[in-house]
């Protein structure tokens, strides 16, 4: 990438303090804070789904934006946001209204809290704007398997569901894939897409030490 070339160089080693202690440029957080609640938030909530090659996970705004512009509208693919901890989000290909122009939304991250009263298959699946998993998979054929049923048993009370929906942002005009919905989810880190060149598989990282003399 050559905006990791421009910021560290091509030989230049990151630092354990880098790695672990120092917050990342515009956030409150390092790059192990953000890859620990990552693999927390797949260990709690998202363990089936990543199995099975559902969570893109580790990929760039820039590059969600690539892929999605040459999609079929209401495409979608599941990402780690870059700008808070343990999130995960929904990047889409929306169509506006009487226009065949397209823009790419994001939508506002989901953390275990949430995902805890409202999986992330059930959201998805009660989500109309999103259709097709990335590149052309039928939402409701690949994610309904995830979605326990709920037994109504013997209770006398009347019972109650919780649904998701989103607010889609009002534009008097979009002429490019640059929209954003629900945060300021800015571009990632260089750290994130220098040690994430694998999506979908397990990830090994390595990590060096030298000790002083």
């Amino acid at each position: 990438s050559s905006g990791i070339n421009a910021e560290y160089g091509d030989s230049d080693i990151v630092s354990w303090k880098m790695f672990a202690k120092d917050n990342l440029a515009d956030r409150n957080f390092s790059f192990w804070d953000w890859l620990y609640s990552a693999y927390d938030l797949i260990d709690k909530c998202l363990k089936e789904l990543w199995r099975d090659g559902l969570v893109e996970g580790f990929i760039s705004k820039e590059e969600v934006q690539e892929i999605l512009s040459t999609c079929q509208p209401n495409t979608f693919i599941l990402r780690f946001s870059d700008s808070m901890v343990g999130g995960i989000s929904a990047s889409w290909l929306h169509v506006l209204e009487g226009s065949q122009t397209g823009e790419i939304l994001h939508l506002e991250p989901n953390t275990h809290r949430g995902l805890g009263y409202i999986s992330l298959a059930e959201r998805i699946i009660g989500l109309p704007d999103l259709k097709f998993l990335y590149p052309n998979r039928n939402k409701t054929q690949t994610f309904s398997k995830y979605i326990q049923a709920r037994e109504m048993g013997t209770s006398a009370y009347v019972r109650q569901n919780i649904s998701v929906s989103v607010d889609l942002p009002s534009r008097s005009s979009a002429s490019s894939f640059s929209a954003v919905l629900g945060g300021s989810d800015a571009s990632p880190p260089s750290f994130f897409l220098l040690l994430f060149s694998a999506r979908r598989t397990v990830i090994t990282l390595t990590i060096v030490m030298v000790m002083a003399p």
